[in-house]
């Protein structure tokens, strides 16, 4: 089950996986990919797990300890996973909108010849959203008046615009939203569109394509890692404390890895998980708002917000 000990020091690695999960990562097309921090032994800074989806189901292959969230230490876990894992090269990853990351990832999958799809996952970017309002000291307003909340996830909505339209869409909401939201729109035009400038817009932090989901909403495919978070919340209810000692740590993992084991011997059996009808009814009605339209875009905006 331990893959991988870079020994004692500031700059130390634990990577744990078993067997069975390292085929199915080699194997996986799909990779979903995000850290935690509350149930992480104190002397790591966070644990990084990358979830594959396997047979419609997203399973947990890889759980890495690591120091920092620095690229140098992103550089050396995917280095060594792929020493595991000669064949591994999934096509699409889905991850949270941390540049050290995306920038390692991309560094090794999105080569020429075999290009990875990179996309960012929804549910971060609503909540960095959510963090700005918390700094800007609306999070009461967006709590307690709706047209306020409604006008916010008008701008979380811009995810759902051909990309095309994208800055086009984000300049009528700009122009349309109160001007207590103007901080929030020049935190997301930096972030995520991009400021105008004479020739055009300056390069934003986040590329379009990187956190727009309209064709992946289209393809009924999936647009958050909600299922990586919901892994998260169970390793914290099964190691039961923030920080635990090492030891104690290695002992859920390893309680984890037993239960993921019969996850799969059911899964290969043939037994059918079935979707989230919630979620997926609501993926049909931001589908069918995006194949039939509103005839103009803050209308578009409007509809797609209230399934927000």
């Amino acid at each position: 089950f331990l893959q991988y000990d870079s020994g004692s020091g500031n700059d130390r690695i634990i990577i744990f996986s078993s067997l069975e999960q390292l085929q199915v990562l080699e194997n996986g097309e799909q990779l979903l990919v995000d850290g935690t921090f509350k149930v992480v032994p104190s002397i790591f800074y966070q644990l990084y797990a990358m979830h594959v989806l396997y047979r419609n189901v997203v399973i947990p292959v890889v759980f890495a300890l690591l120091p920092n969230k620095k690229q140098p230490t992103y550089h050396r876990l995917i280095h060594k996973i792929s020493e595991l894992c000669p064949s591994w090269h999934p096509k699409f990853i889905m991850m949270d909108f941390e540049k050290a990351a995306i920038n390692e990832f991309a560094d090794k999958f999105t080569t020429i010849t075999n290009p990875a799809l990179m996309s960012g996952c929804f549910f971060h970017l609503q909540n960095s959203i959510q963090r700005k309002l918390q700094e800007l000291g609306l999070t009461t307003n967006y709590e307690q008046d709706p047209i306020f909340a409604h006008d916010v996830n008008k701008i979380a909505s811009l995810a759902f615009i051909d990309p095309n339209n994208v800055s086009q869409a984000f300049d009528d909401l700009y122009g349309a939203l109160p001007d207590i939201l103007h901080p929030l729109l020049d935190y997301f035009e930096d972030n995520y569109i991009g400021r105008r400038r004479a020739q055009g817009r300056s390069k934003p932090l986040f590329e379009i394509e990187f956190w727009n989901m309209h064709q992946r909403t289209t393809d009924l495919l999936m647009r958050t890692n909600n299922s990586v978070e919901a892994w998260h919340r169970r390793l914290n209810s099964i190691t039961q404390c923030q920080h635990p000692n090492l030891w104690k740590f290695i002992e859920s993992l390893k309680n984890e890895e037993h239960f993921i084991h019969c996850q799969l011997i059911k899964i290969n059996a043939g037994e059918k998980v079935e979707p989230n009808k919630k979620y997926l009814n609501y993926s049909v009605r931001l589908r069918n708002l995006i194949m039939n339209p509103q005839p103009t875009l803050l209308e578009q905006l409007d509809g797609l917000a209230h399934n927000l």
